[in-house]
């Protein structure tokens, strides 16, 4: 049986948003990475960025694969290099017209950007909104901080957005945008209530933590191991407490 890492100690970046960027590269070789500042520095760390590339294996070469499709596995690089960091607030100009505008966007991460293209009024949320397992259910990851994670939803959901583009699931487009944020709001003010409540009634954190597992680690969001929702639950329990 294979032993899974996690990569806990790089909370500024999930693997899935960054594993691809080699392969892009080779394809597109002209391309830049841009990154913030404290993105850059994992993707300059060799040991978180064997801990993600591992996670990505897991993703891409699951269990179920015979085992002669190991010989095609690309070998990982140690780093990614970042030729350009940026911070909210910044403009990147577009080939095809317009800027893209970017926003800080903390709460999931430290270090999360989301990005506006308003000639298009096309909002890329990146994890801000949460993960959208299903049409009823969205998972909350605010991995970082609760009250930041809120504020960042309502700051985005300020802007006249005809589009919303997620890193996951579905585009979203009209009548939807408003719908997705309300429903994304609810999802975490309605999972940090319900934390706070069932630990003030004295249940038992790792029960509590089970409950929360068994919830979310459904559909969509079967492509992580077990192992890594699990650590994102704790982390959401840990966050639903600090500062009440």
């Amino acid at each position: 049986m294979r032993t899974r890492r996690l990569t806990s100690a790089a909370p500024c970046k999930r693997f899935d948003h960054v594993c691809g960027i080699p392969e892009l590269k080779r394809h597109f070789p002209d391309a830049k990475t841009l990154a913030s500042p404290a993105a850059a520095k994992v993707l300059d760390n060799p040991k978180i960025m064997a801990g993600f590339f591992d996670q990505d294996r897991q993703v891409a070469y699951p269990e179920s694969q015979p085992s002669g499709g190991s010989a095609r596995r690309p070998s990982p690089p140690q780093r990614i290099a970042v030729d350009r960091t940026v911070k909210g607030g910044d403009r990147i100009g577009l080939k095809s017209g317009g800027d893209l505008e970017l926003i800080d966007a903390p709460g999931h991460s430290p270090c999360g950007l989301a990005a506006w293209l308003e000639k298009d009024r096309v909002l890329f949320v990146s994890d801000a909104l949460g993960f959208q397992i299903s049409e009823k259910i969205i998972f909350p990851v605010f991995f970082h901080a609760y009250r930041s994670y809120i504020d960042t939803i309502e700051h985005l959901a300020a802007y006249p957005a005809n589009v919303l583009a997620f890193p996951h699931g579905a585009i979203r487009r009209g009548q939807d945008v408003k719908t997705v944020f309300q429903r994304s709001l609810s999802a975490a003010r309605d999972v940090r209530e319900e934390i706070v409540a069932e630990t003030g009634r004295g249940r038992d954190a790792a029960e509590l933590k089970q409950m929360l597992f068994n919830r979310f680690y459904q559909e969509k969001l079967r492509i992580y191991a077990p192992e890594n929702i699990r650590l994102c639950v704790d982390l959401l329990v840990r966050r639903s407490l600090e500062n009440r």
